[in-house]
């Protein structure tokens, strides 16, 4: 059962979310539902909580999931990976050399209607601006993967 919701059922919630990825927890909570009930029907996890049986069965939330899938592009974006002019979607702020933090930060705009806010280019700016330097100066897309699949980014759930 487990194989048979990884295999077809996920692709099809995790299809271009780097495109359409709902921000209002009503979306979240419908999109998640389906994981979580789908869960529900393993008839040796029935009486679990959703993240029990996520643990059970080695999965993460799918909210969780299009986050990491955002930085995924963000990388490859920001390291010339797309044919995406950078300089078009991002702003960067470069903090003082001698600050803690010397390594430039994504600038989100401070006002705007909601599309733009929680478009693509700013939805997970935080994010990534948080992520350790080390970790979004990674000299390879798999080097990126393996670090941020090790990096805790529950902070940015807003829905679990």
């Amino acid at each position: 059962m487990r194989k048979a919701f990884i295999t077809y059922i996920r692709p099809l919630l995790e299809y271009n979310s780097v495109v359409w990825n709902p921000h209002k927890k009503e979306y979240i909570s419908l999109i998640e539902n389906v994981q979580r009930r789908f869960t529900k029907r393993i008839p040796s996890l029935h009486l679990l909580s959703y993240s029990e049986r996520l643990a059970m069965l080695n999965l993460e939330p799918l909210e969780l999931r299009r986050l990491r899938f955002d930085l995924v592009m963000y990388y490859k974006i920001l390291h010339g990976l797309m044919s995406i002019d950078v300089s078009s979607h991002f702003t960067y702020y470069c903090p003082l050399i001698s600050s803690r933090s010397g390594s430039p930060k994504l600038v989100k705009p401070d006002k705007g209607n909601n599309n733009l806010m929680y478009s693509f280019f700013n939805r997970a700016a935080d994010c990534w601006n948080n992520l350790p330097h080390t970790v979004r100066v990674c000299d390879s897309l798999s080097k990126f993967k393996r670090c941020l699949n090790k990096t805790d980014l529950s902070d940015y759930l807003t829905f679990i």
